[in-house]
């Protein structure tokens, strides 16, 4: 539909990695993690090498390398004990969209790992609500015009399945009938 930007108008990203090549000197000490730089590493296998030989394959995956003042609102969320994506993978994301001069929320969940598995569910209404609060300006008026709608979204999502502890989903607006659905 060319009436409506195929432009992202808002973000949350849950425990994403970003700069593969930092990903194994940002792990704490004492803690067994996966490791990110042999060539069989899932990054490695997504750039079609090993992350170390191909330094531009791992800039151009990196989002990072694409944050301009006009990013749209960030809201990221990552779990304190993370051993499979370090932290510090969110944090310079979120230091990187402060400097450009975007609008981002970091929250890091203490005692939670990878997966967000005891964090999760309360916060994917959290996620939800910020959805609702920066895509309802882009969507067809009155689509999220009433907590009502909200409070629908919200029901929706509260009993979401979960996959080792992760919650998808989606908000989906059809501008034209002027419905939500959700699709978890």
């Amino acid at each position: 539909n060319l009436e409506f930007s195929s432009r992202v108008q808002a973000v949350c990203d849950w425990y994403g990695p970003t700069d593969f090549l930092q990903m194994d000197s940002q792990i704490p000490p004492g803690v067994k993690p996966m490791k990110h730089n042999p060539a069989n590493s899932p990054e490695s296998l997504l750039i079609g090498g090993p992350i170390q030989e191909h330094p531009d394959r791992v800039r151009r995956a990196n989002p990072i390398t694409y944050v301009t003042k006009e990013a749209p609102p960030f809201l990221i969320y990552h779990g304190e004990q993370d051993t499979s994506v370090p932290m510090d993978q969110s944090r310079i994301l979120a230091v990187a969209l402060k400097q450009a001069g975007d609008d981002v929320t970091f929250e890091v969940i203490p005692g939670d790992g990878h997966g967000l598995k005891t964090s999760g569910p309360r916060l994917v209404p959290k996620s939800v609500e910020f959805f609702v609060k920066h895509l309802s300006q882009f969507v067809h008026p009155g689509v999220f015009s009433s907590q009502a709608d909200l409070d629908f979204m919200k029901d929706k999502v509260k009993n979401a399945p979960t996959h080792f502890g992760m919650v998808s989903y989606a908000i989906i607006s059809d501008a034209a009938n002027a419905k939500i659905t959700a699709s978890v």
